[in-house]
């Protein structure tokens, strides 16, 4: 699962392989995740067993990702899981353009 928990994190949550098909201890996990909109693909890498949630920070705020993960043993990585698409945080708004001023009296504008 996904979750935006602030503008430029998602929170990142999943579960172990299940123990017959880990061949061998886990070292960690990989994840993938890519800009939607632009394709651009990063790689994090979360070293031990720890399910843990990880955060995914130092994204582009109130923007679509798309996050996979693999497991990770002494032999290599894993396959990677299915994709799963989540929304970072939202946060304030960018300044409103200004296009100009109105000087306005009795007998005209300006």
């Amino acid at each position: 699962a996904l979750v935006g928990t602030d503008p430029a994190m998602l929170s990142v949550t999943y579960n172990r392989p299940v123990l017959r098909l880990r061949n061998g201890a886990l070292t960690g996990y990989v994840i993938r995740y890519t800009r939607v909109d632009t394709g651009e693909l990063q790689v994090m890498n979360v070293n031990g067993d720890d399910t843990t949630p990880p955060a995914i920070s130092g994204l582009v705020a109130y923007t679509n990702y798309s996050v996979e993960v693999a497991a990770v043993n002494i032999n290599g990585t894993g396959l990677f899981s299915d994709p799963v698409s989540g929304l970072s945080g939202q946060d304030v708004p960018n300044a409103p353009r200004l296009l100009g001023t109105v000087s306005i009296n009795s007998s005209s504008v300006t």
